[in-house]
């Protein structure tokens, strides 16, 4: 899983995201009927948040799957060309963001838990920021303009938001570190922090150095020999957690 935090200071908007990825199986709990993801691994490695060039749009998703490419599975890190083909750098933010989430449908599987993908995407277009979310497993997607203060983040929370930026910075850094105490299997590691602003222009505030975009059988094989090389480690006993589509 993943947790994210987009926010909207007087400055621009911040997109950030944790880079702990987590490797498990599906397995139906009998008792209740409800499908459940039994977590063996864990590693500090994968990036959650993009920028997608050249149309300076910011997407983060929550939680990261690995989607057929040939042979093998990759992260989505592997498909942001893709996702971005028919992406026109004159169109306004609506049709950017519809054309980018119909090429996220075309990788994902409608109803599959183990092939979709949700997230947010966000933009300025003519100075006025946008935030589009989206969730392919139940074919949900919505964009808004915002003021700053506004926010969209994995789990409802009534805190006011900072409006200035170091107050956000601030913020985001103690709220995904707060969550990684409590569910260190889903949320952890270095923070990545992208900062969109109404010029267009954009900077990486923070960025996790370790990053590994090697296919599923590579992750597989570092958990198996090698876990230190991807920041990883295993989990004895695993953790039963759970499905959250």
């Amino acid at each position: 899983m993943t947790y994210l935090i987009s926010t909207i200071t007087d400055e621009g908007i911040l997109m950030a995201s944790d880079s702990r990825l987590n490797y498990h199986h599906e397995a139906l709990d009998h008792s209740t009927n409800e499908r459940y993801q039994l977590i063996s691994a864990v590693a500090d490695c994968i990036e959650k948040t993009f920028l997608l060039e050249p149309f300076k749009i910011g997407i983060q998703f929550l939680g990261i799957g690995y989607f057929q490419k040939g042979n093998d599975k990759f992260p989505l890190s592997h498909f942001i060309q893709q996702i971005c083909e028919d992406v026109l750098e004159s169109d306004p933010a609506m049709i950017k963001f519809k054309k980018i989430y119909s090429n996220l449908k075309d990788i994902t599987e409608k109803g599959n838990t183990g092939q979709y993908v949700n997230g947010v995407m966000a933009c300025y277009d003519n100075n006025i920021p946008y935030i589009a979310t989206f969730n392919t497993f139940i074919d949900d997607f919505s964009v808004n303009a915002y003021e700053p203060g506004a926010y969209v983040e994995s789990e409802p929370c009534s805190t006011v938001r900072p409006k200035d930026k170091k107050g956000a910075i601030k913020y985001i850094n103690e709220k995904i570190t707060d969550i990684s105490k409590k569910r260190f299997w889903d949320v952890g590691g270095p923070i990545d922090i992208l900062e969109l602003k109404p010029d267009n222009s954009s900077q990486w505030l923070q960025k996790n150095p370790l990053v590994f975009s090697g296919s599923l059988t590579e992750l597989l094989e570092n958990f198996k020999n090698n876990p230190q090389n991807i920041n990883g480690q295993l989990l004895n006993p695993p953790i039963k957690q759970k499905l959250n589509l």
